[in-house]
């Protein structure tokens, strides 16, 4: 499945966490054709649950995938289309 990380999004209709956190649904990006087209995670929808967690040191929320995720998408909102940008920028100076 690493080879097809890429099938995922932070779109609203790919990223969908829970309320209040509890999880988070993971969906292939709409139109995502994997290299190999009989991998069997080309459909999959991915559910990651919150880990519990018992301990107050705030570096223990990083062991949780949810929260990890969370703070990956908030931490690269500002710079995540850049390279998007870079590209239509390119092609608009020729």
């Amino acid at each position: 499945m690493v080879g097809d990380l890429h099938t995922f999004s932070v779109n609203e209709s790919c990223l969908e966490f829970g309320v209040a956190d509890p999880h988070v649904i993971l969906r292939p990006r709409p139109g995502y054709v994997p290299k190999v087209p009989t991998t069997p995670f080309r459909d999959q929808v991915v559910n990651l649950q919150v880990l519990p967690l018992k301990e107050a040191d705030p570096a223990f929320a990083l062991l949780c995938p949810v929260c990890a995720l969370r703070i990956y998408v908030e931490r690269t909102q500002s710079f995540r289309h850049w390279v998007v940008d870079a590209i239509t920028l390119a092609y608009q100076s020729q």
